[in-house]
């Protein structure tokens, strides 16, 4: 998101302020009133997750809504009284808020922000509340897996921009996290994979000495388009996931839930404690 804004629009000015037309645009985006020619909605791309929307913040509501009202072409009188976030550089949440919310009144959107506006509909939004909703360590590299298929959707030029963001911060498609999703999918014949590969591999065998696991980022494929694509030969698979090593291969066989939450869980949580800190001082 960050890159994409800066690639399209122009550099940022100030911690609150973009430079360019469209830039200028989010400071003010409130204060405009809807279109005469109603929202230009954009129907494709994924559903939303369905989610409560009292267990999001103020500004996941927003955007959420937002985003229902551009797939839909329809927007409530009460949704366009309310405020987005305050402009921030370090908010990207507030900054895709205050896009939808001057896409909805701009009656001829350019082609830069139709363009912002359409990453945030068909891959932004959608990845959040995904990932919002399903918060177990056996769902990240399937989260990750998502959002390669549907940067894929995108023309070349905005692959190009976001891609190697998207590699940078591939952790989710590390052996052992891969290995992990595999090992609890839904489907039978995928968890057996994952239980042959540990076998077959030795990777659950007490055998192995204690070491220092070293963590390096795979490469990643773009045309992955399912979870096995972003394993390595199972020759180059050394380390089973540490969380499984309690578990035998009988109580694999289950696919059962492992009660753990995913980092970004976490991040939301420790971010909602400092929030209460400010407010509490």
């Amino acid at each position: 998101m960050c890159h994409l804004c800066k690639h399209l629009t122009a550099p940022t000015e100030s911690s609150t302020n973009w430079k360019g037309p469209v830039g200028n645009a989010f400071t003010t985006c409130e204060t405009l009133p809807l279109s005469s020619a109603g929202i230009r909605c954009i129907p494709d791309g994924p559903s939303l997750s369905d989610t409560d929307l009292p267990d999001l913040s103020r500004d996941e509501t927003y955007l959420y809504k937002m985003i229902k009202a551009v797939k839909t072409g329809l927007i409530s009188s009460d949704l366009l009284r309310e405020k987005p976030g305050p402009m921030s550089n370090v908010r990207w949440l507030t900054t895709a808020d205050r896009i939808c919310r001057l896409y909805v009144v701009t009656e001829e959107p350019s082609d830069e922000l139709c363009t912002l506006k359409l990453f945030i509909v068909c891959y932004y939004g959608p990845m959040w509340y995904e990932i919002k909703t399903r918060v177990w360590c056996t769902d990240g590299a399937m989260h990750l897996l998502q959002m390669i298929k549907l940067l894929q959707k995108f023309p070349p030029s905005i692959k190009a921009v976001v891609w190697h963001v998207v590699q940078r911060n591939a952790y989710w498609t590390h052996p052992e996290n891969v290995l992990l999703a595999v090992l609890t999918d839904a489907d039978h014949d995928n968890c057996e994979t994952a239980i042959d590969i540990i076998n077959t591999t030795g990777l659950n065998s007490a055998v192995h000495p204690p070491h220092i696991r070293e963590f390096r980022i795979p490469k990643i494929s773009q045309s992955a388009q399912h979870l096995k694509d972003l394993l390595p030969a199972v020759q180059e698979l050394k380390i089973e996931p540490p969380i499984t090593k309690h578990l035998s291969v009988e109580k694999s066989t289950t696919s059962q839930k492992i009660p753990l939450f995913s980092h970004s869980l976490s991040f939301s949580r420790c971010k909602t404690v400092r929030q209460i800190g400010y407010k509490s001082f």
